[in-house]
C-alpha cells in the first residue's frame, strides 16, 4: 500500500461514522492532554501543505493522532504509526514534516482538549433527469473538531483531502463522542436526573414508537451515571427491555432561547442508555436547552 510510505503510516481506512466510534474511547481520553505537536506534510517546490497526507499531533499525555480523510466519507484515524523523523514519499516530490506550519495548528499549540466532538454536514443530491423532484438530503459525519479554551481545530472532508479551521461549519451538526464511549467498568456512580433532564425525556417518550411503553416504564426510575450535554442512562435491571427499531428511536429540533440544535435518545439492548443535546451554534452550550425552545418529538 502507498500509505506506508508515509514515514510507516498505517492507514485504516473506514466509513466515518463508524470510524469515530470504533475510537471514541481513545479520542475522549484526550480530554485533559495538551496540544505538544501539530505536523503537516510539505511540498517544497510549491511552498504550501500535502492536503492528501494525514495531520498528526501530539500530546503531553505521550498519544501521536493521526487524522485523514479521503473520497466523500472515508476517514483514517490510527495512532504512533508514523515517524515524523522519516521522509514520507508519495507520487510528488520534495515532501517533508513540517511542526506547526498551518495556521489553524499553530493557533492550537499548548492548548489543552476540552471536548471532542464529530461534526456532520449535509450531503444534498439532485435528480438531473427529474430536477423537479425534491432533492435528496442525508447528514454525513464529515469532520472531528478538538475544542479548548482557547481556539478550536476541526480536521474536516474538504472533498477527498483534509480541510483545517479553528471553527466549525456554521450550518453543520455538532455531536460529543460521549454516547459511544460509554462502557459499563466506567461508570460513575448514578444519581437521579436534574428537572431539565427528566423533563426533556419525558417529554421525548410522549411521540409513539415501538418499545415507548416499556421506556416509559424504565424512565420512572431511570438514573443518570455522567454529566455534560450527553447524560448517561442507567435503567433499573430488572426492567423489562424495549424492542425498538434502531438505537435513536426518538429525537426533537431545539431552535429558541440561544439554543439551536436537536435532541437523542440512545437505547442499547433494550435500556434507555444516553440523553444527548447536540448544536450547531458556534459556541459550546453549557447546559440543555429548555423545554421552551424543544419541538415536538418524532420517531
Amino acid at each position: 500500500m502507498w500509505e506506508s510510505k508515509i514515514s510507516g503510516w498505517q492507514a485504516d481506512w473506514r466509513e466515518a461514522t463508524e470510524q469515530v466510534a470504533r475510537n471514541a474511547e481513545a479520542l475522549a481520553g484526550l480530554i485533559g492532554a495538551r496540544v505538544t505537536g501539530a505536523w503537516t506534510v510539505w511540498i517544497a517546490a510549491a511552498d504550501e501543505w500535502f492536503a492528501d497526507m494525514p495531520v498528526v499531533l501530539e500530546f503531553d499525555s505521550g498519544e501521536q493522532l493521526e487524522v485523514c480523510w479521503q473520497k466523500m466519507d472515508n476517514l483514517s484515524i490510527s495512532w504512533s504509526t508514523i515517524d515524523l523523523e522519516r521522509t514520507p514519499q508519495a507520487w510528488v516530490d520534495g515532501l517533508s514534516w513540517r511542526p506547526w506550519a498551518h495556521a489553524s495548528l499553530n493557533a492550537l499549540r499548548d492548548q489543552v482538549i476540552t471536548h471532542v466532538a464529530r461534526t456532520e454536514v449535509l450531503l444534498s443530491t439532485t435528480d438531473v433527469d427529474h430536477p423537479r423532484r425534491p432533492p435528496r438530503e442525508v447528514w454525513m459525519t464529515g469532520g472531528l473538531w478538538f475544542g479548548t479554551a482557547g481556539p478550536g481545530l476541526h480536521i474536516f472532508n474538504a472533498l477527498d483531502e483534509n480541510g483545517l479551521s479553528n471553527t466549525a461549519e456554521p450550518e453543520s451538526k455538532t455531536h460529543l463522542v460521549a454516547p459511544a464511549m460509554r462502557i459499563e467498568d466506567r461508570r460513575l456512580a448514578t444519581r437521579p436526573l436534574h428537572a431539565t433532564e427528566r423533563a426533556i425525556l419525558e417529554l421525548l417518550l410522549t411521540a409513539d414508537f415501538p418499545g415507548v411503553e416499556e421506556l416509559r416504564a424504565q424512565a420512572r426510575d431511570v438514573e443518570a451515571d455522567s454529566d455534560g450535554l450527553v447524560v448517561g442512562l442507567v435503567a433499573r435491571s430488572d426492567s423489562p427491555p424495549a424492542r425498538v427499531i434502531t438505537r435513536t428511536p426518538v429525537q426533537a429540533n431545539v431552535d429558541g432561547d440561544g439554543f439551536d440544535g436537536g435532541l437523542l435518545l440512545f437505547v442499547d439492548n433494550g435500556k434507555l442508555s444516553a440523553l444527548e443535546y447536540w448544536w450547531v451554534t458556534e459556541e459550546v452550550p453549557d447546559r440543555f436547552p429548555p423545554l421552551s425552545a424543544i419541538g415536538t418529538p418524532r420517531a
